[in-house]
C-alpha cells in the first residue's frame, strides 16, 4: 500500500544545517525541513523531517507515495508549492547576491533520484550548487558607501550565478538566466578581523 513506503535519507552530507569543524563543513537536516517527491503519475508530493540530525525519516504532509519495487523516485529541496508540472523542475535560489548572514543553507539547492526497494526510499541527496570558500584579508574588501557593508565580487569567464530559472531533477538540466559574477555582501562586524573566509554558492 502506498502508506508502507518508508521514506528517508541518511546521507551524511545531506543539508539544511551547515557546521564546520576543522575546516570541514557537514550538513544535515533540521526537523520540519521540506521535500518535493515526483513520481509516475505523482505530483510535487511534499514530505517532512521528522527529525535533525544527518538521519531522518520523512511523513507525507498530505498525500503519500504510491509506487512498487523498482519504480524511479525523484526528489528535491527546499520544497516549494511551485514546481513545473510537466517537467519535475523546481526553483532555484537566486545566488547572483548573496549574503553571509543568511549562510549556506539560504543558497543550497538538493535533488536525488532513486528507486524503491523492499518498501523503502533511501534518498541520497546531491547539491545542484557547489560551494567556493575563499579566506580573503580584510584590507582587500571594498566597503559600499551606502550600506556599509564589505562586498566581495567574483567575475569569471563561465556562468557563476543564477538569477531566476529552474533545476530539471529528471534531465539534471538548468532553465535559468545565468550570469558570469557573483555579489557577496558581507553583512556582520569584522572588526578586528585580519582575514573573513566566504563561502560561495556557485554553478557547477
Amino acid at each position: 500500500p502506498a502508506s508502507g513506503i518508508r521514506v528517508y535519507s541518511d546521507w551524511a552530507e545531506t543539508r539544511t544545517s551547515h557546521q564546520s569543524s576543522n575546516g570541514v563543513t557537514s550538513v544535515s537536516w533540521v526537523e520540519g525541513d521540506k521535500i518535493g517527491i515526483f513520481a509516475e503519475n505523482q505530483y510535487n508530493l511534499c514530505y517532512i523531517a521528522e527529525n535533525s540530525g544527518s538521519f531522518s525519516d520523512f511523513t507525507a504532509s498530505d498525500v503519500s507515495l504510491d509506487a512498487a519495487d523498482g519504480d524511479k523516485v525523484f526528489a528535491y529541496y527546499p520544497y516549494e508549492q511551485w514546481t513545473d508540472q510537466d517537467g519535475k523542475s523546481f526553483r532555484l535560489p537566486r545566488t547572483q547576491g548573496q549574503w553571509s548572514s543568511l549562510g549556506m543553507s539560504r543558497y543550497d539547492a538538493l535533488y536525488a533520484e532513486e528507486a524503491v526497494s523492499n518498501d523503502e526510499l533511501n534518498l541520497k541527496f546531491k547539491h545542484v550548487f557547489s560551494f567556493l570558500k575563499i579566506t580573503v584579508p580584510t584590507e582587500r574588501l571594498v566597503r559600499d558607501s551606502e550600506s556599509g557593508y564589505y562586498v566581495l565580487r567574483l567575475v569569471s569567464n563561465e556562468m557563476l550565478s543564477n538569477i531566476e530559472g529552474n533545476f530539471n531533477v529528471e534531465t539534471k538540466e538548468f532553465d535559468a538566466n545565468c550570469t558570469t559574477d557573483v555579489l557577496y555582501i558581507i553583512d556582520k562586524d569584522i572588526a578586528g578581523k585580519s582575514n573573513v573566509t566566504c563561502t560561495v554558492a556557485i554553478l557547477p
